[in-house]
């Protein structure tokens, strides 16, 4: 039997254990409310989290195409980026799965199914590959808009000290200071 089809049958299970799994990495009063109430107003991360990781399930069984994936792997890390996380935790999620698909279909491995199980293996590389430069385009932009904030803070400080500090102020670039 091939294994996309059996992890197409499977797909509730292992969609579940994977939504457990990128949980995992909150607090346990977070992971409660994240998986308790899947409304998306009152509980938009849990979610949206829950929706994207079955799309992306989704997208692996039917082949991984990056213009479809990225949208619907922002969602996920989009959130992760944002939150006090380090690089590798936030996107383990990924990683994850393939641990959970090995538990799942471990008893279906046959040695001609080998090369495919190394083909969604090398889609759920891709997948990290994709995620990483999704998260880093995230953090870039939110430590751009940090120091826009904070050159905005001390602006007003300076104003509020001294009404005529740009006046003083002389630019190392300019020859004619």
């Amino acid at each position: 039997m091939k294994i996309k089809k059996i992890l197409a049958e499977k797909k509730t299970d292992i969609v579940g254990k994977w939504f457990q799994s990128t949980l995992d990495v909150y607090p346990d009063k977070t992971v409660a409310v994240y998986k308790k109430n899947l409304n998306q107003f009152a509980n938009p991360v849990g979610v949206t989290i829950s929706n994207a990781i079955a799309k992306l399930f989704d997208e692996l069984i039917n082949g991984i195409e990056e213009e479809r994936v990225k949208p619907i792997m922002e969602e996920i890390v989009r959130i992760r980026a944002i939150q006090d996380f380090s690089p590798s935790k936030s996107l383990d999620f990924i990683f994850r799965l393939k641990d959970i698909i090995l538990k799942y279909i471990d008893k279906d491995i046959e040695p001609e199914n080998i090369k495919e199980l190394l083909k969604i293996e090398a889609e759920i590389d891709r997948l990290a590959q994709i995620s990483f430069d999704i998260y880093v385009t995230c953090r870039e932009k939110l430590f751009e808009l940090k120091a826009v904030e904070y050159q905005k803070r001390i602006h007003r400080l300076l104003k509020k000290a001294d009404k005529d500090y740009q006046k003083n102020i002389k630019n190392p670039f300019l020859k004619d200071n």
